[in-house]
C-alpha cells in the first residue's frame, strides 16, 4: 500500500476501505497522533504492526479511538530502543512497566482488539488491566525479563486470554496460591496454549502448578533444564503427559489417546513405591500419603484410582514389577513393604 497526499484528507478514500493489514514498522514514527491520522483512513484495517517505532502518549487516547474502532491485532515488538526524545516525552515501551503503563494508558484507544505483541521490550514488571484488554486472547510477552512467576499474576484475571507467549523471558517459577495441589485455579479461565520455550525451568513443581489451569491444552517447553535433565526425551514427555491431564498437544506434538494411557500407567510404577513409603495404601480408610508426596504429585491418586473404578479392580491394587525403577527411593524396609503390598496372587504383572 503506498501512502500518499490522499491520506491526508478528513474523509476515508474509497480504495483504503478494503484495507485490513497495515505494517508501519521501522517508520521513525512519534505519536500516536501520527499514527491516527493515517488509520483513520482505513475504515476496515484489523491488523496493524508499529513494531522499532517510537511513539509518545497521547494526552487523550480515548480521543483517537475512532482511529482504531476495528484494530484487533496491533503489534508493538522492540520499541524499547528511544532515542533523541525530549524529557517531556513519554514514548510507549521503555525499560520497563510496559505492560502496566505505557500500554494500558493507551489501551482506550484500542476497544476490540483481540491480539497484542510486545515482543522484546525490557519488561520487567506486569500490572493488572483494570476496564482495558478485556477482548484479549492473544498475549505475546516472549524474550523480556519476567525471571519472577509471581508478575503473571498481574495478567492471570484476563477473561479471554488463550494464547500466552513467555518464551525467552527467564522464567524459573510459578505458582497458583489460590488453589491446593489437586485443584483447578480462577486464573487465566480461558488459557488453551502457553509457549515456554527456552526459559530457566528445572523443577516438577512448575509442571504442577501448569495442570491446575482449568483450560490449558497446548503446551511448547523446549530448551529448559528439566528437558536437560538425567532421562531420555521419551520419559520426559511422558512425565509432561502424565502431570497434566488435559494436555492434548506437547511441543506441536499432539498428545493421541494410548499415548497418555501408557504415560500414566509408567508414571504411576515409577512412582507407586515413593507413594507407599509415604503413607498411601490400597486400603481407602488408611491411605494417607504426606503432604509432601502430594504437592510433589498431585495426580497420582486420582490416576490409580480413575483405574481402578474403571475396570473394576478392588481400591488401589496396583502390582508392580520387581525392580520398577523409583525416583527417590525410600529406604530399603520402606521399599520391602512397598513391594510386598504390590505382589499380589496374580504374580508379577500389572493389572488395571
Amino acid at each position: 500500500m503506498v501512502l500518499d497526499q490522499r491520506m491526508k484528507s478528513d474523509k476515508p478514500h474509497p480504495c483504503n476501505s478494503d484495507v485490513v493489514s497495515l505494517n508501519l514498522s521501522g517508520n521513525l514514527l512519534c505519536c500516536w497522533e501520527d499514527v491516527a491520522s493515517i488509520t483513520k483512513q482505513l475504515e476496515g484495517l484489523q491488523e496493524l504492526q508499529l513494531s522499532d517505532n517510537r511513539l509518545c502518549i497521547p494526552a487523550d487516547p480515548q480521543n483517537l479511538a475512532h482511529a482504531f474502532i476495528n484494530l484487533r491485532v496491533l503489534a508493538l515488538n522492540s520499541t524499547a530502543v528511544i532515542c533523541g526524545r525530549k524529557q517531556t516525552e513519554v514514548p510507549i515501551c521503555p525499560s520497563t512497566h510496559v505492560i502496566s503503563i505505557q500500554v494500558l494508558r493507551c489501551a482506550p484507544m484500542w476497544p476490540l482488539l483481540e491480539e497484542l505483541y510486545v515482543c522484546e521490550n525490557e519488561i520487567t514488571e506486569l500490572h493488572r488491566p483494570k476496564n482495558v484488554l478485556q477482548n484479549l486472547k492473544v498475549l505475546d510477552l516472549s524474550k523480556n525479563s519476567l525471571a519472577g512467576g509471581n508478575e503473571l499474576l498481574n495478567i492471570a484475571e484476563l477473561p479471554r486470554l488463550e494464547k500466552l507467549n513467555l518464551s525467552s523471558t527467564g522464567l524459573s517459577t510459578l505458582q497458583f496460591n489460590d488453589v491446593g495441589p489437586g485443584c483447578k485455579t480462577a486464573m487465566f479461565p480461558a488459557l488453551k496454549f502457553m509457549s515456554l520455550d527456552d526459559n530457566a525451568i528445572s523443577e516438577w513443581s512448575v509442571v504442577n502448578e501448569l495442570e491446575k489451569l482449568a483450560s490449558l491444552q497446548q503446551l511448547s517447553c523446549h530448551r529448559n533444564p528439566l528437558i536437560e535433565q538425567d532421562r531420555t526425551p521419551e520419559t520426559t514427555r511422558q512425565l509432561f503427559i502424565a502431570r497434566i491431564g488435559q494436555l492434548q498437544v506437547l511441543n506441536k506434538s499432539e498428545v493421541m489417546r494410548e499415548e497418555r494411557k501408557g504415560a500414566e500407567l509408567d508414571y504411576c510404577k515409577m512412582f507407586c513405591v515413593m507413594w507407599l513409603g509415604s503413607g498411601g495404601n490400597r486400603d481407602p480408610e488408611l491411605d494417607r500419603p504426606s503432604g509432601e508426596f502430594v504437592e510433589q504429585h498431585p495426580r497420582f491418586q486420582s490416576l490409580i484410582r480413575s483405574e481402578q473404578s474403571t475396570h473394576g479392580l478392588r481400591a488401589q491394587t496396583v502390582i508392580v514389577r520387581a525392580g520398577t525403577p523409583a525416583v527417590n527411593k525410600p529406604s530399603e524396609e520402606q521399599r520391602s513393604q512397598a513391594l510386598d503390598s504390590f505382589l499380589l496372587d496374580q504374580g508379577w504383572e500389572t493389572y488395571w
